[in-house]
């Protein structure tokens, strides 16, 4: 999910350093229209910082942020997890013993009807 997209966006970026300036590549118009193009200066990278900013970074500072966010990401998602899983549990075992009983009822009903 979005921790996914942290990492293949800092994977991108460090395609980007190892590739070099005035190399070959194809630059994205739109999600399935590529145009030819050469790599520019790789000293600074203008990084989408969220809700439509964005900011010029080193790949150094780029890699720190897109780490930093994944992390943040995680953290939340095994919070938001620990909050959930226990209520979730709870609300599977109501339904589990309701659908026992329901079932034990209509067992009754059928036994008595024979």
């Amino acid at each position: 999910m979005i921790v996914g997209t942290f990492k293949r966006s800092q994977n991108a970026l460090n395609g980007m350093v190892e590739m070099g300036a005035d190399k070959p590549c194809l630059v994205p118009l739109t999600d399935t229209i590529y145009v030819k193009g050469k790599t520019a200066s790789c000293q600074k990278y203008l990084v989408d910082i969220g809700t439509g900013y964005y900011a010029e970074m080193t790949p150094a500072e780029a890699n720190n942020m897109f780490y930093r966010k994944r992390e943040f990401v995680e953290k939340q998602i095994k919070e938001i997890e620990g909050s959930i899983l226990p209520s979730k549990k709870l609300y599977l075992e109501f339904t589990y013993d309701a659908l026992k009983k329901i079932t034990a009822e209509a067992q009754a009903a059928t036994s008595r009807g024979q």
